[in-house]
């Protein structure tokens, strides 16, 4: 599925044209995406249960589940580890888009496949690991061509959690270095140089004067990513 922008002209554009798919997703955004096969029988047993389920999970959705039990649906739709808003995954139906998935999508998607029409529909929506934060207070200083980076543990990280340390020089563009650290370590870490695009590597030593820009990210073992980064920057001395 791809994000399309229409001429100035073109105001909605939908249809089959061949394999492909014309639609609008939320807020007027258009999209394409290649047919999926084709149904030989739409009227067939099983065709009639799947649309069946789906009518049926849409009335209860609006006739059924209490206000509280949708807003858990919401809330399950942006923390689920491994498919926040910061992951693409679910969250993003339209990839490259940033849009999130909706409670109610949330719900569909977990009732279809756990083949309810047979063991039930589920109201509560299931209770998804808290996302973690970023890094908190991180801070970088420059002394000797050395920067150290310095943070304290994300609320939430789970044990074995991943801190991941991103660097680039002002004015350099291309030069970005990557450091995987656990989130329970010394809770600093030194670097020394900056790789570039073309995998060189450049001293800071040798870029006296420039200053480093350092950002980071928790990633917890069982998916959950911080919505969000901290960042830090420092002149190189």
């Amino acid at each position: 599925m791809a994000r399309i922008t229409l001429a100035p002209l073109v105001t909605d554009i939908r249809g089959k044209l061949g394999d492909l798919v014309f639609s609008q997703w939320k807020a007027g955004i258009s999209y394409v995406r290649s047919t999926t096969g084709v149904i030989k029988n739409a009227h067939s047993f099983a065709q009639s249960i799947k649309r069946a389920v789906l009518a049926q999970l849409s009335k209860q959705w609006r006739s059924t589940l209490t206000q509280g039990e949708r807003d858990g649906w919401d809330d399950y739709a942006l923390t689920e580890p491994g498919k926040g808003p910061s992951d693409g995954g679910v969250n993003n139906m339209i990839r490259g888009n940033g849009g999130k998935m909706t409670g109610f999508n949330a719900y569909i998607l977990a009732n279809t496949q756990l083949n309810s029409a047979v063991l039930g529909f589920v109201s509560a929506a299931p209770i998804a690991a808290p996302a973690p934060t970023a890094p908190l207070a991180v801070a970088v200083s420059v002394l000797a061509g050395t920067a150290t980076v310095t943070w304290i543990v994300p609320t939430n990280a789970e044990v074995g959690a991943i801190c991941r340390i991103y660097g680039r020089i002002e004015g350099i563009k291309g030069h970005v270095q990557l450091i995987v650290t656990e989130a329970f370590d010394t809770l600093t870490k030194d670097i020394l140089a900056i790789r570039s695009a073309n995998g060189a590597e450049l001293l800071l030593s040798a870029l006296v004067g420039k200053t480093i820009h350092v950002q980071m990210d928790t990633v917890n073992p069982t998916g959950g990513k911080s919505a969000g980064s901290n960042v830090a920057k420092a002149v190189i001395v």
